[in-house]
């Protein structure tokens, strides 16, 4: 059986060889690039009929090649570095491990129309959240959720709930701008 294999494989390569001069003597006899048709014969070569997965199997399926090379680079990218988590304070502030201030010029520095990172959210997207988080006319008015707030609609400025919202948003914001 390997025998017999082994004289596939030479066949194949042979073959291999006679269709790679037959394309590049079709390039030269019509004056197109060599070098252009040798990238299309190779872009266009023998597809991957197996694959082997870490756990040692064959998988033969192209679904599930595809899975093993997504995963693979998944893992591969993923960011493995350890994030602190915001501290809570004891009157329930949270402390973010970053300042706004940074946040904000690190996502409005990003360029526009770059890949998304491996959590798919676009710098465009970005920039639009911090718009969102900035305060906005509405909060003026003191227009507070919190229904045990001492102050809810009697300030002219963003109560304290409200400023904390913001504040979580934006340490929200920051865990992911630092992903990317």
């Amino acid at each position: 059986m390997s025998v017999l294999a082994k004289l596939c494989r030479e066949a194949i390569k042979e073959d291999l060889k006679e269709r790679r001069a037959a394309v590049m003597d079709e390039a030269a006899e019509a004056g197109k690039s060599i070098r252009k048709a040798r990238r299309n014969f190779v872009n266009y070569k023998t597809k991957m009929t197996s694959l082997r997965r870490p756990d040692g199997t064959v998988t033969v399926s192209r679904r599930a090649m595809e899975k093993v090379i997504y995963d693979f680079y998944s893992d591969l990218f993923d960011s493995h570095v350890y994030m602190p988590t915001c501290h809570l304070r004891q009157d329930g502030y949270v402390v973010p491990s970053v300042l706004p201030s940074e946040i904000r010029h690190a996502i409005t520095s990003m360029r526009n129309g770059t890949a998304p990172g491996p959590d798919r959210i676009k710098a465009e997207h970005l920039k639009n959240l911090i718009v969102l988080s900035k305060p906005w006319p509405g909060f003026s008015r003191g227009t507070c959720r919190n229904a045990e707030c001492p102050l809810r609609g009697k300030l002219a400025r963003p109560c304290c709930c409200i400023r904390r919202e913001i504040q979580t948003t934006l340490a929200i914001i920051a865990q992911f701008a630092c992903c990317l």
